[in-house]
């Protein structure tokens, strides 16, 4: 009689969903139940990770390296054909910047648990974000 409403996703949450499709795609599985049958992953798996927003870096990790395909394809959906060689040398020092920081903070001694992974993770993918940000504006200012 009545419909159920879809609960609108925040945008932590559509990455997460949109993470899971292209691992979904990447394992030739239709959806995120095959997807945890493929995997070995408890029923729900994919749904409880989409809920809390929590990126399953370990699993992006592993396709990449199992299927032999992009880790910032499967995490952010863009093909490494778009990055040029000068982003490629900025995202190397945004990487360098970030576990220069892990490493003064001893974070790798101290992650036990996928979500310490996760944190540390995402020290990364700021310190790129950041390094790209500054880098993008640079050139846009000196093609002005």
């Amino acid at each position: 009689m009545f419909k159920k409403l879809k609960k609108q996703l925040t945008d932590e949450q559509k990455h997460v969903n949109q993470v899971f499709e292209r691992l979904c795609y990447v394992y030739g599985v239709q959806n995120n139940a095959a997807l945890e049958r493929e995997l070995g992953l408890s029923n729900a798996y994919c749904t409880g990770r989409i809920k809390r927003g929590s990126l399953p870096f370990e699993l992006i990790y592993n396709a990449a390296i199992e299927k032999q395909t992009s880790y910032e394809q499967i995490l952010f959906g863009t093909p490494m054909k778009q990055v040029d060689g000068n982003d490629l040398l900025i995202i190397k020092q945004g990487i360098l910047k970030s576990l220069l920081r892990i490493k003064a903070g001893n974070l790798m001694a101290k992650a036990n648990t996928t979500d310490d992974l996760e944190s540390i993770a995402k020290i990364q993918a700021e310190s790129v974000e950041s390094e790209l940000t500054v880098h993008w504006a640079k050139q846009q200012k000196d093609s002005a």
